[in-house]
């Protein structure tokens, strides 16, 4: 069966520009463009990546797939062919967690959303109260997630729990060692 990118051929490419790169850095050059080959083989992992079943229903999936090119791209110059000849995997894992940090981006965004709604409503349904005439006032009934409010404030208090857990075990074992 045929890989949709040629590992071979894809960390052959990759040596080459950074060599290009190298000896235009040691000339004082402006660094050469990224060639279309690594362009092609990084947009096709990410596509790839995209259609995976974890992947597959978010409606910010081009966002995704934006965000793992363009982390590919920040992070090409890391690539070390002494270390791996396996560059499918090194910018999968790049493009994977760009993913994963765009999903969470956009779960707080909603958050954010999901909260000013609920403080609109709330701040509307109380100057409605007090005048007494609802009449005046436009307010618009909007579908509010409470449970989804309460679930992401659950997971953000439990992490930054975590966090500070962590702090606290690094500072224990520096002061034990001291």
């Amino acid at each position: 069966m045929a890989h949709y990118v040629d590992n071979k051929k894809f960390f052959q490419a990759l040596v080459e520009h950074k060599e290009r790169v190298r000896i235009a850095k040691e000339q004082g050059v402006e660094a050469p463009p990224i060639p279309n080959y690594i362009g092609h083989c990084i947009s096709q992992i990410a596509h790839r990546l995209a259609t995976l079943a974890q992947f597959a229903n978010y409606t910010f999936k081009e966002d995704m797939i934006g965000d793992g090119i363009e982390n590919c791209i920040l992070y090409m110059h890391n690539f070390d062919p002494e270390k791996t000849q396996n560059p499918f995997a090194y910018f999968t894992q790049i493009t994977y967690y760009a993913f994963l940090r765009r999903i969470d981006k956009e779960k707080r965004h909603l958050y954010v959303k999901n909260k000013v709604l609920e403080k609109r409503i709330t701040i509307a349904d109380l100057n409605s109260q007090q005048i007494g005439d609802t009449s005046r006032y436009d307010v618009q009934h909007v579908d509010i997630d409470k449970d989804y409010i309460a679930n992401f404030t659950e997971s953000y208090e439990k992490t930054l729990q975590n966090k500070r857990e962590k702090r606290n075990i690094t500072k224990s074992k520096k002061n034990a060692e001291e």
